[in-house]
């Protein structure tokens, strides 16, 4: 009796999937959606959203292997992950009572394809991170009796928790990228199980159904990854963590516990930059004594978080004196540095500011020495937020392709710090030089008197 023939270990090449069977009808053959990971280490091969039944058995969900690359006609042959897209769900998230619940179908919503592409060129993506490129796919949505269309349909989509995504981006025809899985736009990202899920909305016929006919839905998107940026860094936030430091003087902090614990003591400090001053809430002394006790290790704190005893005060003015010089030079080092890597390309002046807030707490300014220290994460950074900065004509292709301008960029900044510009050049002629604009010929002679 011959012996039967091994389980293939692997989904079929999709130039096979024409002649093999697709009953359910959504363009993924069932030998395909067999392959589907389970939600969870408790779920079942071929069923990717865990709702309990083989994907292969329903036209709702189709579940598709896609490559990690967002250039799939550069990359055909990249690392391969499965995604799976459920059409009629809701968008909550999860089910209230069990968070970790994949999407459940409603029914009325068949899937007929589900295709990956290209994502458009770096430079048009707003920062945007596409490590699938775009997915696309077609749905057919049931029309209720005398209804004009099909409305508001909802989908979720289902990605290998291991990849960089927090939403499912469109682009408007005004050219904006927008995260349809936010509650702008009335949907969610979450969690589920081993997986990412996001919900989103189409309209039939809206703004990003591209298919005019009634109840047919062709939309292309993007899972993607943007960074949100905080508008409005808190420079208490940094205050406390300095005091904290000055407090532990030597010793090393815990830096997860340094962040909790600044965050809290925050709330007890109220800044005035433009006066150099600072007011602090009545528990602030008795919190900075406690939680720098309990962030430094056993073998270093002292016997009580008492006996900082009169530290505590010149730690205090010793956090005011240095926070309101050195954060100010800080941020001229980022956004001379970002200046510099940007060459001749012109910075947008907003976000030029709120990156270099961020940016600040990766440098360390020794000006006696005339030296600098970087946070590991400068480099990327200073990549990241110049290239995000610059007009979209005059970016790189990627923020990565800045090479070795990034030591140039550094070694430049650290020269421009060492001189003597800020304390002789009046603060117009100062700016001037900050953002690296030429000079108006009638102040540089007032200096020149």
């Amino acid at each position: 009796e011959p012996e039967p023939e091994p389980e293939p270990d692997a989904p079929p090449p999709e130039d096979e999937w024409a002649d093999l069977p697709d009953n359910d009808g959504d363009g993924t053959p069932e030998q395909v959606e067999d392959f589907a990971p389970p939600l969870d280490e408790n779920g079942t091969q071929g069923d990717g959203n865990g709702d309990g039944i083989p994907d292969r058995e329903q036209t709702d969900v189709a579940s598709i292997p896609v490559r990690v690359t967002d250039r799939i006609s550069e990359n055909p042959d990249a690392t391969q992950v499965f995604i799976s897209l459920i059409g009629g769900t809701d968008t909550n998230g999860g089910d209230a009572e069990n968070p970790n619940t994949g999407p459940t179908p409603a029914g009325g919503v068949a899937i007929r394809a589900v295709s990956q592409s290209d994502a458009p060129p770096a430079q048009e993506r707003a920062g945007i991170t596409m490590p699938l490129g775009l997915i696309g796919f077609e749905a057919q949505v049931d029309l209720e009796e005398g209804a004009e269309d099909a409305g508001e349909v909802p989908f979720s989509l289902l990605i290998d928790g291991e990849l960089p995504v927090n939403g499912f981006w469109k682009q408007t025809t005004e050219g904006d990228w927008v995260n349809l899985a936010s509650d702008a736009y009335g949907g969610a990202a979450s969690t589920v199980g081993t997986k990412t899920r996001l919900d989103f909305v189409i309209t039939d016929n809206g703004p990003f159904d591209t298919n005019p006919d009634i109840g047919a839905i062709t939309d292309p998107g993007a899972p993607g990854y943007r960074a949100e940026v905080d508008p409005d860094p808190d420079p208490e936030l940094n205050f406390a963590e300095v005091a904290m430091h000055k407090l532990a003087g030597e010793v090393e902090l815990s830096e997860p516990l340094l962040s909790i614990f600044a965050r809290i003591l925050n709330r007890q400090v109220t800044l005035d930059e433009e006066a150099g001053t600072v007011e602090y809430g009545a528990a602030f002394d008795n919190l900075l004594s406690v939680f720098t006790f309990v962030a430094t290790d056993t073998g270093d704190r002292p016997d009580s978080p008492f006996e900082y005893g009169t530290r505590v005060a010149q730690a205090k003015e010793e956090t005011q004196a240095a926070f309101f010089v050195d954060v100010n030079d800080a941020l001229n080092f980022a956004e001379t540095a970002m200046q510099r890597l940007a060459g001749e390309a012109e910075l947008s002046e907003h976000l030029s500011s709120i990156f270099a807030r961020i940016l600040n707490r990766q440098v360390t300014l020794d000006e006696e020495a005339g030296t600098v220290e970087y946070g590991a994460a400068f480099d990327t950074l200073l990549s990241v937020f110049t290239f995000v900065a610059t007009d979209t004509g005059d970016r790189p292709d990627s923020p990565f392709e800045y090479g070795a301008r990034v030591e140039q960029a550094k070694e430049a900044a650290e020269s421009y710090m060492q001189t003597d510009v800020q304390a002789s050049v009046p603060d117009e002629a100062e700016g001037l030089a900050l953002i690296g604009q030429p000079m108006p010929a009638d102040l540089s002679t007032e200096l020149l008197v």
